[in-house]
């Protein structure tokens, strides 16, 4: 039987048109975009449900990754929507108006699914800055909490990076590994000095691309790693990444890979699954509806699980071209929204 609190996010899997609005979503099974709203409205706003998939996946697996990160959710007709704001789209590299919507995800490098999701609220840059840290913590605390058996990693980028994180982190002898700035100084070897400029760090030329020292930084014992990355046009750069624990240098540039998981889930729920095509002029409403894009994704992956996809993205298109005997609780989407929502 089909769990009445996924409908919503189940037709952003079916619908296959580009926007995926109440109107277009109600069009679907033959229903107003008014029903179909106050279906939303009716929802729960928790992140109960992203839990259970994450459970459901994870419950035997002993090595997961934590990917947390911020997303600009742009918004037509922006001045007439509740509690939009300035927010940065690192993807346009400029300022759009709209939401920052938190997410971290989980996963065991096979499969990822969002777990925890909270809007980022903006008063100032500084209140921005500790609001992401604070959501940090609670995605970490709450993974470490659902899985206490698991060995968990938590991948970050530099935004994170901050002496009050990595503290947290130590504090609760939490793995996580970071992009860290290269102008950051450090203690070395007794002396203070910029990371770019540590001289066992260097690996601008010969063959090995990965080093790893151990530092002190404000006081919190830390292990930087640079890392040599050559992208597909063949232009080398240095990453720094920093990390609160003890492994092999190839190991915290694998596990920092892990957050690359983050940013396709984004693409994918803005490109495949309408994350930015809500038009209610509700804040509450489009905050579900996010929710419910992600919730969505989670529904992806497990249909790439079952049918052995290569990627929540194929398993998106079999789902549209109906080339899949699809479970039960798809085929009766129809019928338990029209029983009780109309």
């Amino acid at each position: 039987m089909l769990d009445i609190r996924t409908v919503y996010a189940k037709l952003l899997c079916l619908s296959t048109s580009e926007r995926k609005n109440f109107s277009v979503l109600g069009r679907e099974i033959g229903k107003s975009g008014e029903v179909i709203a106050r279906y939303l409205a009716g929802l729960a706003d928790s992140n109960e449900m992203l839990e259970k998939t994450s459970r459901l996946l994870f419950e035997h697996s002993r090595l997961l990754y934590v990917a947390g990160d911020s997303t600009a959710i742009a918004k037509l007709y922006a001045k007439k929507i509740e509690g939009v704001d300035k927010v940065y789209d690192s993807a346009k590299k400029s300022a759009v108006i709209g939401y920052n919507q938190y997410v971290a995800s989980i996963g065991n490098g096979k499969f990822t699914v969002p777990f925890f999701t909270d809007h980022v609220e903006k008063k100032d840059s500084k209140f921005t800055e500790n609001h992401q840290a604070n959501l940090m913590y609670a995605s970490l605390s709450r993974a470490h909490e659902m899985f206490p058996n698991a060995n968990i990693i938590g991948v970050f980028d530099a935004l994170f990076a901050t002496i009050e994180t990595l503290f947290w982190a130590l504090k609760n002898r939490f793995k996580v590994v970071m992009r860290f700035h290269s102008n950051r100084v450090v203690e070395y070897q007794g002396k203070s000095q910029k990371i770019s400029e540590i001289k066992d760090l260097d690996i601008s030329r010969g063959q090995r691309k990965i080093r790893t020292i151990k530092v002190v930084w404000h006081g919190l014992p830390l292990y930087i790693t640079a890392w040599r990355r050559t992208d597909k046009n063949g232009n080398r750069t240095i990453v720094y990444l920093v990390a609160t624990f003890k492994d092999k240098p190839k190991n915290y540039v694998k596990q920092y890979k892990m957050r690359w998981k983050i940013e396709k889930l984004f693409r994918t729920c803005k490109q495949k699954l309408g994350l930015k095509d809500c038009l209610s002029m509700k804040k509450n409403l489009q905050l579900k509806h996010v929710r419910e894009c992600l919730l969505a994704y989670t529904h992806a992956v497990l249909i790439q699980r079952k049918y052995h996809l290569k990627s929540p993205e194929e398993a998106l298109r079999r789902i549209n071209k109906q080339n899949l005997n699809l479970p039960p609780s798809f085929n009766t989407i129809k019928l338990d929204l029209l029983r009780g929502h109309a």
